[in-house]
């Protein structure tokens, strides 16, 4: 995917079913979990990498991680916060972080199923 503006990213995150705006985006930027490329004329470019992590963060913020932890996480991730913590790295914390966010999702999954189940039955009474 060739790099596009947040016009073209809000496009194409709302056609994947999410609830954004240009000035959420950019007040990820300025919460520093996001840093697209910028023109000589300060248009924001978006890889594919950028639009990726835009994802992560908004599903993130849907299961109510806060964004002091998908900061931590992004920063790990991207080798950003690398600091020895008693002779472990923080990557058991990310570990901890991203299981919390898959068992948050399957409870999320899980009242979805129960939802949808709940609601199948209504319409055959």
């Amino acid at each position: 995917m060739e790099k596009v503006h947040i016009s073209e990213v809000i496009d194409i995150l709302r056609r994947g079913g999410f609830d954004i705006s240009p000035s959420l985006i950019r007040d990820y930027e300025n919460d520093e979990l996001l840093n697209p490329e910028k023109t000589e004329s300060g248009y924001r470019l978006y890889s594919a990498e950028d639009l990726e992590q835009i994802r992560f963060i908004l599903t993130a913020r849907l299961l109510n991680i806060p964004v002091k932890n998908i900061k931590f996480i992004i920063d790990l991730i991207s080798g950003k916060n690398k600091k020895k913590n008693g002779g472990i790295y923080q990557e058991e914390e990310l570990e901890r972080y991203l299981q919390e966010i898959i068992d948050q999702s399957n409870l999320l999954s899980k009242d979805f199923k129960n939802f949808s189940e709940k609601i199948s039955k209504l319409k055959k009474k």
